[in-house]
């Protein structure tokens, strides 16, 4: 009768659970982070997220604009069987990831206001004053238009901002810890 050391299968199976709850962290965040890659939100299947309303800027993804958003998720630990991941505090990450309504206030107003002010200063003008007709001014023109029509608002309206989801709970995500828990187990343990 083959004897089995306990000790040794104990201290594989602790072993296994660091790694785990190591590799757990870092594909969690990583598979997040992938969203903005995908332009949507990987559960059981893609759902992708809404357009932006401003086409300006369109070659660049939704929700990427210096890349904070992105690059703020990590994960944080609460004991060894719980992880939580989460973003820095940003003003801005739960409205994109739940969508909801904001409301404009008067400084937001201001704000756009001088993003248009800025926006129609740097269109490029003839000698003779009038404005050129070309690829940057007609950006700009959009732009523009869609910064006035912001500053126009009334103070007290509400904006909606679509559901954007880049985090949150992912069937996707567990199946692919599954399977690498599963890989592991039998890697570790075919030998014990």
């Amino acid at each position: 009768m083959k004897r089995t050391e306990l000790p040794g299968f104990f201290k594989e199976l602790s072993t296994l659970v660091e790694d785990a709850h190591r590799y757990a962290k870092v594909a969690g965040v990583n598979f997040f982070k992938q969203n903005f890659r995908r332009q949507g939100f990987l559960d059981t299947s893609l759902t992708p997220w809404a357009k932006r309303s401003l086409t300006v800027g369109s070659d660049r993804g939704v929700l990427i604009q210096s890349g904070k958003l992105r690059d703020s998720i990590h994960a944080v630990s609460r004991g060894i069987d719980r992880i939580i991941y989460q973003t820095d505090p940003l003003a801005y990450a739960k409205i994109h990831n739940e969508g909801g309504y904001i409301v404009v206030t008067e400084r937001m107003k201001r704000y756009f206001w001088y993003l248009y002010m800025k926006s129609t200063g740097t269109m490029q003008k003839k000698k003779n004053g009038e404005l050129r007709k070309n690829k940057a001014n007609a950006r700009l023109s959009t732009m523009a238009s869609f910064y006035k029509g912001m500053a126009l608002k009334k103070a007290g309206s509400r904006i909606r901002i679509p559901k954007r989801q880049y985090m949150g709970e992912s069937a996707a995500f567990m199946k692919q810890l599954d399977a690498w828990i599963a890989s592991e187990i039998d890697k570790r343990f075919s030998n014990i």
